[in-house]
């Protein structure tokens, strides 16, 4: 289940088990500026991102596969460490009902290959955002264990367990209450991160305002486009003499090694077969043709 627009108006309120993977550096999506600015701004509606939509549509899915391990699994939860004077909430996939034990249900690598590292099954050897997004889950819920079911790329599905480590717990309780005195309460940005342009651009406006910006912010983001345009078009037409140059071949050899023009296949999620909940045909497979250039050693 995707969240709400109570949960979202309500994690303005507290500081979230992926708000705090984002403040620790480790979400590759979010800096902790972005965390700040939510916490602080009035924002547009977020646009529906493809990836977080299909997280949100396998998920029940992933949680049912669950359940035939831990057992009934009640799902999106919320828990709170304000009675521990702490400025935490979590929007939790799933309860375990037996043990009370929290459940963080993800997907990986189902829009593009596995960049995150997943170790063996069964272990707590997840990517290190989640590590933090299940110490707050247990921070929130007073539990010594987080489950982690995944569903991901080539690994279909499997299960992790993440048990509380103090010293991480205790590293987890200090920079997010510290986030949230210097940053949040005070409404100080922090100055050692920068926002993403998603999140940046989402910021309510106030109608015909105007305020003076510094020459050389304009001038380092005017410098930066036109360098861009320029080198996107040098690229483009490298590419096409390059791929011309092959002619009718699949590669061609250099001085320094091998040109390749190669058809490939592709994993992809069948979006169709999702809604219709067709079990094992989640995905489709595309081709397409790559260029590469592989120097000798």
């Amino acid at each position: 289940m995707g969240i709400t627009a109570k949960q979202l108006e309500r994690r303005k309120n507290y500081i979230g088990s992926s708000d705090m993977s984002a403040i620790m550096s480790l979400d590759p999506f979010r800096s902790k500026y972005d965390i700040w600015v939510s916490k602080t701004k009035e924002l547009e509606d977020e646009a529906k991102r493809a990836h977080l939509e299909l997280g949100n549509d396998f998920e029940p899915i992933i949680l049912a596969k669950a359940e035939r391990e831990l057992g009934k699994i009640t799902p999106n939860q919320f828990r709170s460490a304000k009675d521990k004077g702490l400025p935490f909430g979590s929007n939790i996939d799933g309860i375990v009902v037996e043990t009370g034990d929290p459940v963080e249900a993800k997907t990986s690598g189902l829009f593009w290959p596995v960049a995150e590292q997943w170790g063996e099954p069964g272990t707590d050897e997840v990517p290190h955002r989640i590590i933090i997004q299940c110490h707050v889950h247990m921070i929130c819920t007073g539990k010594k264990v987080c489950h982690v079911p995944m569903f991901g790329w080539g690994m279909k599905f499997a299960m992790y367990k993440v048990p509380y480590d103090e010293e991480v717990g205790n590293m987890i309780i200090a920079e997010g209450t510290r986030f949230w005195t210097d940053h949040v309460l005070a409404n100080v940005a922090p100055d050692d991160s920068v926002p993403s342009l998603d999140v940046i651009k989402r910021i309510k406006r106030e109608p015909k305002t105007w305020v003076d910006i510094e020459d050389v912010t304009v001038s380092e983001f005017a410098d930066a486009r036109d360098a861009r345009l320029i080198a996107e078009k040098a690229e483009k037409t490298a590419k096409a003499k390059l791929i011309a140059a092959l002619g009718e071949a699949d590669g061609g050899h250099y001085l320094n090694g091998d040109v390749t023009f190669l058809e490939q296949k592709q994993s992809r999620v069948d979006t169709a077969s999702l809604k219709a909940e067709l079990p094992g045909q989640y995905f489709k497979t595309i081709t397409f043709r790559k260029l590469a250039i592989k120097a000798n050693k």
